[in-house]
């Protein structure tokens, strides 16, 4: 087979039928892929798009993987972004809205709630310290955890069965149990009380 050099990277090439301008088809690939930037890029805009449509589980699953593997990054674009886009957002959030009032009614209760019932720094207070003062450290009223820091305070009757945020109607308990809880309407107190009451008797 015949063969040429390449006068791009001067290496002795094969003829292939696909030389252009003295450059083997590598070089010339190279060479218009850099004079053509925008057009190399709107092409492969187009074929990944039509990837995305003929595969969209695959394209749901390598999103995904590359989400985790670089969280920070994405973490700080998507921060830049929505500093960038705040407008756009802002509208986006209200046309959502508009759209779905039931999912808005539903999502938004809890937050309307907590703003009736109202908020007292000194009800929380009086709770935390009277919890200290009982057990000598942050205590969890149902298993007795001990906790420095990281204690949830509970509300015995949650804020969306009617419940506020009153000294009777809140106690501290650990992330374990507040979770295991739920909105049962539950006053671990009463057990704390009971088992003082039966060791000061013994």
């Amino acid at each position: 087979m015949k063969k040429f050099i390449c006068a791009n990277c001067k290496r002795e090439r094969e003829l292939t039928g696909h030389e252009a301008k003295g450059l083997c088809h590598s070089c010339y690939n190279t060479q218009w892929g850099s004079k053509n930037k925008e057009r190399l890029r709107e092409s492969k805009r187009i074929q990944a798009k039509k990837w995305r449509n003929k595969n969209p589980e695959k394209h749901r699953l390598s999103v995904k993987k590359c989400t985790l593997r670089h969280k920070e990054r994405v973490d700080e674009y998507m921060k830049k972004w929505r500093e960038e886009n705040k407008r756009h957002l802002l509208e986006y959030s209200k046309d959502w809205k508009r759209k779905n009032p039931d999912k808005v009614s539903k999502s938004e209760r809890p937050g309307r709630i907590r703003r009736r019932s109202g908020f007292d720094a000194n009800e929380v207070n009086t709770v935390v310290v009277h919890n200290f003062l009982n057990y000598g450290t942050y205590t969890c009223e149902n298993c007795r955890k001990q906790m420095f820091y990281g204690y949830h305070l509970d509300h015995i009757k949650s804020l969306i069965l009617g419940g506020r945020n009153e000294y009777d109607n809140l106690q501290v308990l650990c992330s374990t149990c507040n979770l295991k809880k739920g909105i049962k309407i539950v006053d671990y107190r009463v057990k704390a009380y009971l088992e003082v009451s039966r060791y000061g008797e013994s």
